[in-house]
């Protein structure tokens, strides 16, 4: 099991997300964006900064081992899924994803514990990168693990729910239906291919 290295307990948005100290207009963190308004600063004279929520697909760790990919010959072949955090530039939200890859949390104190950091300042500096707090970022990041899971493997539906965190199917189908509006069944029949082995491996 991987140990949790506790972050500082500051408010200090550096700490939520890196901010390179050249006071340029634009300034690019990997391919997320933060606008510094050079021309905007407060009464300490400090730089404001408005900052672009982080959309979860975008550093979203697949439960796949391998896709199947096609090179410009044409020629197909499975490849290994990388399951390092993407680096968003926040140590915050980089290591809230790998709690949740590498456990089954499923709750917001639960992963503030994990991290060594306040549910007040998680939930703050959550909401400040993804638009989520604690607990919605955690449901979202479940839903996207069942979705892979239903559309990619055969995996039963009560081991996909053990998968996602769930000691209960049932808790765990309400869960999806709400967030998606459809059961794991007619959503298993719209979107798994029909030659779905051939494309994903999974354990």
């Amino acid at each position: 099991m991987t140990e949790y290295i506790p972050l500082n307990k500051t408010r200090d948005i550096n700490t939520f997300f890196y901010i390179p100290k050249k006071k340029e207009k634009e300034i690019h963190v990997r391919e997320f964006l933060v606008y510094s308004q050079t021309d905007n600063q407060n009464e300490g004279g400090e730089m404001n900064y408005l900052i672009r929520p982080i959309a979860l697909k975008e550093i979203y760790i697949s439960v796949l081992k391998e896709k199947r990919v096609t090179n410009e010959e044409g020629w197909t072949r499975k490849v290994p899924v990388s399951h390092e955090v993407r680096p968003s530039g926040s140590i915050i939200l980089d290591t809230a994803i790998r709690v949740m890859y590498e456990t089954k949390t499923r709750s917001a104190s639960e992963l503030a514990e994990k991290m060594g950091v306040p549910l007040p300042d998680l939930n703050g500096a959550l909401r400040i990168l993804t638009n989520f707090g604690a607990t919605e970022l955690i449901e979202q990041y479940r839903l996207m693990q069942a979705q892979e899971y239903l559309a990619c493997t055969d995996l039963t539906y009560q081991e996909i729910a053990r998968r996602c965190g769930f000691t209960h199917y049932n808790s765990f189908h309400k869960m999806f239906k709400r967030l998606t509006g459809m059961c794991v069944l007619p959503f298993r029949k719209k979107y798994r291919p029909a030659n779905y082995r051939e494309l994903y491996g999974w354990e």
